[in-house]
Parts: C-alpha cells; structure tokens; sequence
C-alpha cells in the first residue's frame, strides 16, 4: 500500500496472489497454516462475493478511512401475522458488498435494494398477549448507509 497526497493504492494483486506456500505449525506438528487467501489461484475465475468480502477485510485492515465509506445499516425484524408484535429485533453494522441478493431480475441499485428488503413468511410460534399464531413476517430495511462528501 502507498500513499500519496491523500490517494491510497492497494495492490489487492499482492494480496491475493503473492502468496506464500503453507508452513507446519511451530507450536503443532500437526496442524498446517495456510495464507489466508490461499484459496486464491492467480488467472483462476473465484466466487466473486467470496473475493469481494477479501477484498473489504484488506480495506478494512489497511485504510480504515475507506472501508468505513462502504458501511450500512440493516435492521432485521419479525412481524406476527397475526397480532402486529414485532419479535427479534437485530441492528447489524456491516459492509454493503455483505449483503446477499439474488441476481435474476436485477436491472438498477434500486432493483437490488427493494429484493433485499422483500418480505418473507416464516414459523414464528408467537405466545404475546396470548397470541398463538404460527406465522411471521421477517422484514429486512436498510437503516443507514455511509456518507460521503467529496
């Protein structure tokens, strides 16, 4: 990594191709220790989510500053059917490239966004105020998403 006049550059190449052969444990015999890319073969097609993940975890290890700059706020939550309650509640701080989408009928960002937050019906067993409905919804929305002023 080099950094100039407020420009960073990476050399992901070096990341996830230069990388050294695996080594015997010092400490265990047994155990072999492998680059943690070694599962990168140079010129050899790779799971792109899987090489994107890599990928943010070099940002975020080497320039912070940047990685923060891809960072979003989900919340995922599960609405009784039958009752309104909502149960499970999870805030989860991640990367945007660590959110799963499927790719079939995807034509714009706005596409991608609205099949992550669709619904999606699921057993619940919801006992509130005597509520016995086995079904919820589990939404998905997107709460806040990392600002950038250039």
């Amino acid at each position: 990594m080099t950094d100039s006049n407020n420009l960073t550059d990476i050399n992901f190449s070096k990341y996830l191709f230069d990388i050294p052969h695996h080594f015997i444990d010092p400490k265990d015999e047994n155990n072999i220790i492998y680059h943690p890319f070694h599962i990168f073969v140079q010129n050899q097609q790779q799971d792109a989510f899987e090489g994107c993940g890599k990928w943010f975890n070099l940002m975020k290890q080497n320039n912070p500053d940047i990685y923060d700059l891809f960072g979003i706020t989900t919340i995922s939550q599960i609405k009784c059917i039958e009752c309104k309650v909502y149960h499970n509640p999870d805030i989860v701080y991640e990367h945007s490239l660590s959110v799963p989408i499927d790719n079939d009928n995807i034509y714009s960002i706005q596409d991608a966004i609205d099949l992550f937050q669709i619904n999606e019906t699921l057993d619940l067993n919801c006992n509130e105020n005597g509520c016995i409905s086995k079904f919820g919804q589990r939404s998905f929305q997107l709460f806040q998403s990392s600002i950038c002023c250039i």
